[in-house]
């Protein structure tokens, strides 16, 4: 999206020089670059094999796919749907900022001398035409975040170069009032909870053995984990299914166990970012409950289970920022309800920002919820 016009305006002035040479050599550093690119996808995510000298299985083109899975609306839908506008008229003032309306200024001044332009600087032109295919092409699709337009900032550097010599002070007094504020955003508090609340479900979910008590009675089990000399008197599987909630993804590297694990804690996650609150309360209602009257008398980095018809035990956990009312996932008559293990501040999601802003300190969480069973 970004390159396609760099890449064009190359051959442009090669085809003028009647650089034959030169157009072979584009040609084939791009056919060479694809075809290692392909390689080393399909050997990354294993769709094609090396057994014995021979090789098997299907390419993976990541590119392609890329196209047919942003063509799917449905499959963005999981992700969250933005306005066509929301990259030019959102995105781009929050990642740029100073940066953005220089740009704007730099194409203004550009249409009006266009007829009297004889001095084009192909480098400028192709800088601002590569911003502008991807910022047009991005928007066509509806799921838009700001950090899809990243690689804009080195063509809006290099397409406005000519006015950084005669922008006035107090221009690069607000461009570095604008970054310190969007790194103290982005860098500080941004969906920052996410990797210290993965971090507590690790240490409390993911555990190779587990010392238990099996005396809280009603099919349950307190378990906390248990040094490597100490064997478990009885064979016992805990397993906690987490689900994600209008969050960034917890990062699935701090949860794995080994393949064909043994561990007697393990973990599964579930994504549930964008999955409407009836979808939710659904989820968690067909999910196993433990006593809400244990739950609140447990330590919070103990894991309370239950025991399955599978006869393993389980629990389950919901993690959801405070800028959401939990009572969207936990209606008044549910069944079921919630007990709070873990926090972390400051977490702010901007997607619901105004909250945030009218209570600041009660609504910028990131919660750990135990499911459980308000009459168990």
């Amino acid at each position: 999206m970004f390159a396609l016009p760099v890449g064009l305006i190359g051959l442009l002035l090669l085809a003028r020089a009647k650089s034959f040479r030169g157009l072979f050599c584009l040609a084939a550093g791009g056919i060479l670059t694809t075809i290692a690119i392909v390689i080393a996808d399909s050997i990354y995510f294993q769709s094609v094999e090396f057994i014995d000298g021979k090789v098997s299985g299907t390419l993976t083109f990541t590119v392609l796919n890329n196209v047919l899975y942003n063509s799917d609306h449905s499959n963005l839908a999981t992700h969250g749907i933005h306005p066509w506008y929301n990259h030019l008229l959102v995105s781009l003032p929050v990642l740029f900022g100073p940066l953005a309306i220089l740009a704007l200024a730099r194409l203004w001044a550009f249409i009006k001398t266009w007829n009297s332009r004889t001095d084009l600087s192909f480098t400028s032109v192709a800088a601002g035409l590569s911003a502008g295919s991807g910022l047009a092409l991005l928007s066509m699709v509806p799921h838009q975040e700001p950090r899809f337009l990243v690689p804009m900032i080195a063509p809006l550097a290099i397409c406005t170069w000519r006015f950084h010599r005669v922008a006035p002070a107090y221009f690069w007094k607000l461009w570095m009032l604008f970054n310190a504020v969007v790194f103290v955003g982005y860098g500080l508090v941004h969906q920052a909870g996410v990797i210290p609340a993965t971090g507590f479900v690790s240490q409390t979910s993911a555990l190779p053995r587990l010392t238990c008590n099996f005396s809280t009675g009603n099919g349950h089990a307190e378990c906390m984990a248990a040094a490597s000399d100490i064997s478990n008197t009885r064979h016992l599987q805990v397993i906690t299914k987490v689900f994600a909630f209008a969050s960034f993804m917890a990062p699935r590297h701090m949860l794995v166990q080994p393949v064909n694990s043994e561990w007697q804690a393990q973990t599964e996650i579930y994504d549930l970012i964008s999955v409407e609150d009836s979808k939710v309360q659904e989820r968690l209602l067909q999910s196993v409950h433990v006593s809400c009257k244990l739950a609140q008398q447990t330590a919070p980095n103990s894991i309370l289970a239950k025991q399955t018809i599978s006869g393993h035990f389980e629990r389950t956990l919901l993690v959801m920022p405070s800028s959401l009312d939990i009572r969207r996932i936990v209606p008044a008559d549910a069944n079921y309800s919630v007990v709070e293990l873990y926090s972390y501040a400051p977490h702010v999601n901007f997607d619901h920002i105004g909250e945030v802003l009218l209570h600041p300190i009660e609504h910028t969480k990131l919660q750990v919820f135990a499911i459980c069973d308000p009459s168990g």
